[in-house]
């Protein structure tokens, strides 16, 4: 018989407990962004955010958006992932695009990290719906270069 769960430890916390546990990796997170993009910088000063108020999920919403917009004109005008980019241009090791079904396809650099942290997401949403290994699951969707079609 198959494991109920994908990563029992996770899976099983109440609200209060994931609560806990996101509290301090959000705000490692917007302290993260905040030091290594100029761009996030300024966004959070001209919006008037401490970074060091953003301490939970409850903080979120005193976030000003990232614009599609914003990391598109930045991509035409030659960045090659956009002014969002936080790390070093050589802790990137692999480069996806979206579909550009709205103009032009946006790029987009992941770390191995990212790929880790992306493959534990669709491995999780996976076994919520009831895969488990040894079953074939066909996508008839078109993603074209983006993550769904040549990373998962």
């Amino acid at each position: 018989m198959s494991q109920k769960f994908w990563d029992r430890e996770i899976e099983i916390l109440d609200r209060d407990q994931v609560c806990a546990l996101e509290a301090p990796l959000i705000a490692e997170q917007i302290r993260y962004v905040y030091d290594k993009s100029p761009y996030y910088r300024d966004k959070y000063d001209r919006a008037g955010v401490d970074p060091s108020a953003i301490d939970s999920h409850r903080a979120l919403g005193a976030l000003p958006f990232t614009e599609k917009a914003d990391i598109a004109l930045a991509q035409q005008q030659g960045q090659l992932f956009g002014p969002n980019q936080c790390c070093d241009f050589d802790e990137i090791v692999r480069m996806t695009c979206t579909g550009g079904s709205t103009g032009e396809p946006t790029r987009l650099g992941w770390t191995q990290n990212d790929i880790e942290v992306y493959n534990e997401m669709g491995a999780r949403a996976f076994w919520a719906m009831g895969c488990r290994p040894r079953d074939l699951v066909i996508s008839c969707l078109n993603y074209s270069m983006y993550a769904g079609g040549i990373m998962d």
